[in-house]
């Protein structure tokens, strides 16, 4: 199998910046990994918010559980929250997978040049 398509596909199906890790651009592949990690980090951290203040809410009712009431938490939670954040940090991890699988393929056609002569 090629660099490139070893590089893209690790990009694409792994992780971003994974294609570049194999490709021994390291600087580019911390760039795209540590990005993506801040921008789920901020994700994570939005829904773990989310769900702690729908166990505080099921606590002050007594632990009185229904689908109905898990329900109405979660959609009032959801209004809650914080979704220009979370919708940047989307934005960002797509922007870096796609940045990712383009330089892959652009890299690892170079090194594919270089390999064969």
């Amino acid at each position: 199998m090629s660099k490139t398509r070893k590089s893209v596909l690790l990009s694409a199906l792994v992780f971003p910046g994974a294609g570049q890790y194999y490709l021994k651009r390291y600087r580019t592949a911390g760039l795209l990994i540590i990005t993506s990690l801040a921008s789920v980090y901020v994700i994570v951290a939005e829904a773990v918010k989310q769900a702690r203040i729908i166990l505080k809410e099921l606590e002050s009712s007594g632990y009185a559980i229904s689908p109905e009431k898990i329900t109405e938490l979660s959609t009032q939670a959801a209004n809650n929250a914080n979704t220009t954040e979370t919708s940047v940090a989307w934005i960002l991890i797509i922007i870096c997978w796609l940045l990712g699988i383009i330089d892959a393929y652009r890299s690892g056609k170079q090194a594919d040049k270089k390999q064969s002569g």
